[in-house]
């Protein structure tokens, strides 16, 4: 603690003269005071100097500066599994009723040296050891990151983890950074003894097929203990048998691959089940099944790449495109483009126009109301693009070249993402483009907005019309390859990339309805998830009415009846469903306006979500990586002690933490007691010797 002031000390010292200078004045001419004892003069003198010089004083607007220190133990992170296959295996009894008390009486043991803060988790992060373990998904490597970022420069000691290790959504842990550099001690919970099991492991299918065409499947399959089993795949369609397959299961930890194909024969939202048995016992049989859909469509699309530079992104987009085999793609340079552009349904523009020479293909194209996707890149002449398009306003703010990442808009609904993908996107590298200013006129969604470090600038760059004469999108940035290499390194598949750029075709290819009154049902929608269903009005016009009553009947497939009413909004209507069971269901929603009454008819299906009944097992072959490549390890139920020694002999420091803070003196209110009781004694004296 030490004194300090607003203003410069220096001007203490015309203060202390002041002061000084006051108080001999008012006393050199007093009689009465000058017949007391010298004493007494000096006395009076000194009370009334302290208090001129302490007012003095003040007005230099002194302060206290106040150093505190706070010693902070280092913290143990202990997390425990709330997923649903935590209960698959024989120990469920105990995980229910002990665990919780077993995990308490641990961090009781270590409390004296460390911090303890405690989670539960399965798709999510939540704080405490409340566990029911019904979690239908489980998300570690997002626990990892919410971990890393709560105690991001903190002084954190340790992750204690009670996990079986099973994961069906987000990435490996494994492949994650260890962002905090703290040691991983797994608590294996789940059934660690070899059980008797056929399962699904895998299943891998297209999300879209057209009529009549034939669509690949991927089913991968594992045993343990079923040596010289035989074994059943059998794939049903409309209660009929449209695949079958056997074989024998030849070892006792046996894993295979199936790659068949099925026909696209009735349009819509078709479901498929896919059932394997075996003659031999199991203990889990709910791991044997698998439902799967595919949207059958009666349209074909041909795309045309307009390339104004060779580049891998082309390849990629060309690459996924031929992943679906009803699509058919070709690739033009932009000065070489020969064919009739009625014969095509969507133009991917890449960084095109980067000349004067290509506009006049660009008014064409949108002459003729052809769907288009700008991908601006290094190469694009945005003074042509916005001289081109009006829709897109670009100007450059600079031409120096940004590399930045991107963050996914919540708020998109255009179409459903995999949230595979949302996982991968913390691991994809940086886009590259010139830094842009950007004015969008038309309505549109945006996908995704740019980052800068952590800091998500809410800019768009990828971006995607809602308006639909044509449907339209804009790209702002190159270098999707990468995002390709690092989505391939995750999961060893080029699946879900090629299914995100899909989803960006099919939405800007789609045939658009010029139905007025259009309900739009999410999709997919699994049991569990809450179910937001949106209408959209519109006039003659085509513009959007506020004001109707719009109704939904909802029947399920046991011909239950249930009736609803939308909720007007700003831009639409809106009804929440909440969660619906597994299962088939039609609709019929009516639109009530003062001169007409307009329909829509239409049906979905609340997929089955079995993701946590698929591992009856724990994963310790991933265990034993992810705390490895950590410096920690793994322990059972019973060896909490062995963990409890190991922190225990860790020299972890107690980190101190000095905060600073000033405290203003003329607020302190004893200052201003003294300065009174030094007025007042002189007073007191005064009177009492005679004079005022």
């Amino acid at each position: 603690m030490n004194l300090t002031t607003t203003f410069s000390i220096v001007w203490l010292l015309p203060i202390i003269v002041i002061a000084g200078g006051l108080a001999y004045w008012l006393y050199r001419k007093d009689k009465i005071i000058a017949e007391q004892l010298v004493g007494v003069r000096i006395l009076l003198f000194l009370l009334r100097f302290a208090s001129l010089l302490s007012l003095g004083y003040l007005m230099l607007e002194p302060m206290l500066r106040v150093v505190e220190t706070e010693q902070q133990k280092p913290i143990v992170a202990i997390a425990i599994d709330n997923s649903a296959s935590i209960l698959n295996g024989s120990d469920s009894v105990y995980y229910k009723t002990e665990l919780v008390n077993d995990l308490l009486s641990f961090t009781t043991e270590i409390s004296d040296k460390f911090e303890i803060e405690t989670f539960n988790f399965d798709k999510e992060v939540n704080n405490g050891f409340d566990v029911d373990f019904r979690g239908n998904e489980t998300n570690l490597s997002n626990l990892k990151e919410a971990l890393d970022n709560r105690f991001y420069n903190r002084n954190l000691g340790a992750f204690v983890i009670a996990t079986d290790g099973n994961y069906n959504q987000g990435y490996n842990p494994v492949y994650s950074t260890n962002n905090s550099g703290v040691p991983i001690y797994s608590i294996v919970l789940g059934d660690t003894s070899r059980v008797n099991d056929l399962s699904i492991k895998g299943l891998i299918h297209n999300r879209i097929s057209f009529l009549d065409d034939d669509f690949p499947v991927e089913l991968l399959l594992e045993a343990t203990g079923l040596d010289n089993q035989d074994f059943t795949i059998k794939v049903y369609h409309n209660n009929t048998v449209v695949y079958e397959n056997k074989g024998l299961i030849d070892r006792d930890r046996w894993n295979e691959r199936f790659n068949f194909y099925l026909n696209s024969d009735e349009i819509g939202v078709q479901r498929y089940h896919v059932v394997v048995t075996t003659n031999g016992d199991e203990l889990i049989k709910v791991n044997n099944k698998e439902t799967f859909y595919i949207e059958v469509l009666d349209e074909r699309i041909k795309i045309a790449i307009i390339s104004a530079t060779p580049h891998p992104d082309v390849a990629i987009w060309k690459r996924a495109i031929e992943s679906n085999k009803n699509y058919e793609i070709e690739v033009f340079e932009s000065d070489k483009f020969n064919q009739d552009v009625m014969d095509f349904q969507l133009f991917i523009l890449y960084q095109t126009p980067s000349d004067l020479k290509q506009t006049a293909l660009i008014d064409l194209i949108k002459r003729v109301n052809v769907p288009y996707l700008i991908v601006a890149g290094l190469s694009t002449n945005i003074s042509l693009l916005s001289q081109t398009f009006e829709n897109y306003h670009l100007s450059m703010a600079s031409n120096s070249i940004e590399n930045f990442k991107v963050e996914f808009n919540d708020d998109f609904d255009l179409f459903g993402i995999d949230k595979k993908f949302i996982d991968y996107m913390d691991a994809f590298p940086p886009l590259s483009s010139r830094l842009y200013n950007i004015d969008i006129n038309q309505p549109y969604q945006k996908l995704f907005s740019k980052k800068v470090g952590n800091l998500d600038t809410g800019l768009p760059v990828w971006i995607l019309s809602e308006s639909t004469s044509p449907r339209n999108g804009l790209i702002i940035g190159e270098g999707i390859w990468r995002w390709s290499m690092a989505a391939y390194s995750i999961d060893q598949s080029h699946q879900v990339f090629n299914e995100f750029l899909l989803q960006n075709i099919k939405y800007l290819s789609r045939k658009v309805k010029s139905n007025r009154f259009m309900v739009q049902m999410p999709e997919p929608i699994y049991s569990g998830d809450p179910i937001e269903i949106r209408a959209i009005l519109l006039n003659l016009s085509f513009e959007p009415i506020q004001g109707a009553d719009i109704q939904l009947s909802l029947s399920d497939e046991n011909s239950n009846r249930y009736e609803y009413a939308f909720i007007e909004t700003a831009e639409n209507y809106k009804l929440n469903l909440g969660s619906l069971s597994p299962g088939d269901y039609t609709y019929s929603a009516n639109a009530i306006l003062a001169s007409e009454t307009l329909s829509e008819k239409g049906k979905f299906t609340i997929r089955e979500r079995m993701l946590e009944q698929r591992d009856n097992s724990a994963n310790l072959t991933l265990l034993h990586q992810w705390t490895k490549q950590s410096n920690g390890g793994i322990f059972y139920r019973g060896d909490l002690d062995q963990i409890i020694k190991i922190l225990n002999e860790k020299d972890l420091p107690v980190v101190s933490y000095q905060n600073e803070r000033f405290i203003d003196i003329i607020k302190l209110d004893w200052i201003f007691f003294i300065i009174f009781a030094s007025l007042s004694i002189e007073w007191f004296l005064r009177r009492f010797f005679g004079t005022y």
